[in-house]
Formats: structure tokens, C-alpha cells, sequence
């Protein structure tokens, strides 16, 4: 069982490629698993539109302990979680097991409960990959920290103008509150490529999935050597089980491969000057120049 962990920043079009790698054979996609116990308590939808807590999969994946009691994610934020942040990275850079056993036992039992998941969802689909689309860096590094050999990144990168102006138009944030969030977490993905080694993260951009979908997809199965048989988003299936992700694929709601750049009309000028002078220079960082 291999876990392919999707890494980016929320409204980066991860959802389009976590359900491109699940059309392909032995892939599995659970969604944004991290957040499986806060979603069940919040009586938020599985995919087949069933409450978490409710939904058939779910249960009999969770098993004894019910989803809504499950603890997948560490809670962010404050000095304790920045330390450790920045110790793991630290530690995989080196390879080495941050802290030692005792380290593990008491700080990694958010990475069990989803390595747990895990292997009941490889044993009940038998996937021979799974498409974790939980994307918060931290996480990852959390999860790759505990399981090196399984958990696997692919740092996934979107036009931060393009995440902005689908967050101002997705959630109401104002564009300062935006650009802050996109500056936070560009940030926290450079220490997770840096902790994971710049030679071995895999990276892939949103607009070049959509050029040529078939192409990506064949570079990032290459190595599990699964073949790309698909890329046809009208063959999802009408039921599905992950979890979180983009309204647009909620239940049976399928799209065409479609780049978005709207923001090219759409983005308040204004908005647009203040990312440049707050934000160009990481998203050149990124390769976006234009």
C-alpha cells in the first residue's frame, strides 16, 4: 500500500486531479482524510451524500470507533505546533525519526489514526494506491514523518492569483485576508519541499494538468507503474466515498477538464496590486511570470 499525498494550498484545483488519479486501476481517493473526525462531528456529507457519521463506507471502515470520534489531525497553531513543524522537516531532511520513540508515541497519534484509515480502506477496496487530498503541509509532514516508506507528496501549485480570486469568490474573504492566507501557506509549503529534499518532491501545476492531463498523469503513476487508462471525468462514478474537496464534484456533479483563469477578467484591480506587492515574488518563486 502506498499513500500519494496531495500538497498544496486550498483552491488549487487538487480536487481535478485527485479524481483524474482515481479513474486510473488499483487508485483509490478518500479526499481530505485529515479532516474526516471534525467533518463527521460537523454532520458535513461523504461524496454519496450521506452524513459521514451515517454513511455505510465510512462505517465500515471506522470500524469500533465511529468517525465523529476519530482524532485525524493535529490542532494548528501556537509555539508547540511551529516547533514541531519545523522538527520534522528537520528530521526527514537529516533522515531521521524526530525524537525517538517516545516522540512517536506521543506526538504521531494523529499520523496512526490515518495510517489506520488507511490500511482499512486498501483492504476493503483493494486499491494498491491511495489519493490522500488533505493538503495542509503540516500534515504531510506529520504523516511522512511516521511512515516514510508508504506516504509519498506531490506538491501541487496553482497561479496564486488564481487562488485568490477563487477564495474572495468562494468564501467572501477581502483580498487582504486572501493574500495573507496564500503568503502562510506558500510558506509552509517550502518548508515541507525543503524538508522532503528539492530533489525528490514531485512537483505539478494546475494549468499544466489541464494542457495535457494525460501526460501528468503518466508521470505521477510512472513509478507505482499504473497505467493511465483514462482521463475522462464523465466515468466517475455516480457514487463516491471521499470526502471534503470541491463542491463541484459533490455527489454526481461531474466537469469537463477546463483551465480556469476567470481571475484574468475578474480580479478587482486593486486586489491585483496588492498581490503583486505582497505576493508577486512568491509566485514567480513559483514559475507564474505573466
Amino acid at each position: 500500500m502506498r499513500i500519494l499525498y496531495l500538497v498544496g494550498d486550498s483552491r488549487s484545483g487538487s480536487t481535478l486531479l485527485q479524481h483524474l488519479l482515481s479513474l486510473q486501476p488499483g487508485v483509490h481517493a478518500l479526499g481530505e482524510l485529515r479532516r474526516l473526525g471534525a467533518l463527521a462531528r460537523d454532520g458535513e456529507p461523504c461524496a454519496c451524500g450521506a452524513p459521514l457519521s451515517e454513511c455505510d463506507f465510512w462505517t465500515e471502515v471506522c470500524g469500533e470507533t465511529p468517525a465523529q470520534e476519530r482524532t485525524t489531525e493535529r490542532a494548528p497553531g501556537g509555539a508547540a505546533w511551529r516547533a514541531l513543524l519545523l522538527r520534522e522537516a528537520a528530521a526527514i531532511r537529516g533522515g531521521l525519526t524526530p525524537a525517538g520513540p517516545l516522540f512517536r508515541r506521543r506526538a504521531h497519534a494523529a499520523a496512526a489514526e490515518c495510517f489506520r484509515l488507511y490500511e482499512a480502506v486498501a483492504k476493503k477496496t483493494g486499491a494498491k494506491l491511495l489519493i490522500d487530498n488533505s493538503k495542509e503541509p503540516d500534515h504531510f509532514l506529520h504523516m511522512y514523518a511516521s511512515y516514510p516508506e508508504h506516504v509519498a507528496p506531490v506538491f501541487h501549485h496553482r497561479d496564486g492569483r488564481g487562488i485568490l480570486w477563487s477564495k474572495m469568490r468562494r468564501t467572501g474573504k477581502s483580498a487582504s485576508d486572501a493574500i495573507q492566507g496564500y503568503i502562510w501557506m506558500q510558506r509552509l509549503i517550502e518548508t515541507a519541499r525543503r524538508g522532503v529534499g528539492l530533489n525528490r518532491a514531485t512537483e505539478l501545476k494546475y494549468e499544466d494538468l489541464c494542457a495535457d492531463p494525460r501526460t501528468e498523469l503518466e508521470r505521477l503513476l510512472k513509478p507505482y507503474e499504473i497505467p493511465v487508462e483514462t482521463t475522462d471525468l464523465g466515468r466517475l462514478p455516480d457514487v463516491r466515498h471521499d470526502i471534503g474537496g470541491s463542491p463541484t464534484f459533490k455527489g454526481s456533479e461531474k466537469r469537463d477538464i477546463k483551465l480556469d483563469e476567470r481571475w484574468r477578467e475578474a480580479l478587482p484591480p486593486q486586489a491585483l496590486e496588492e498581490f503583486e506587492r505582497r505576493a508577486g515574488r512568491l509566485n514567480r518563486f513559483r514559475g507564474y511570470r505573466d
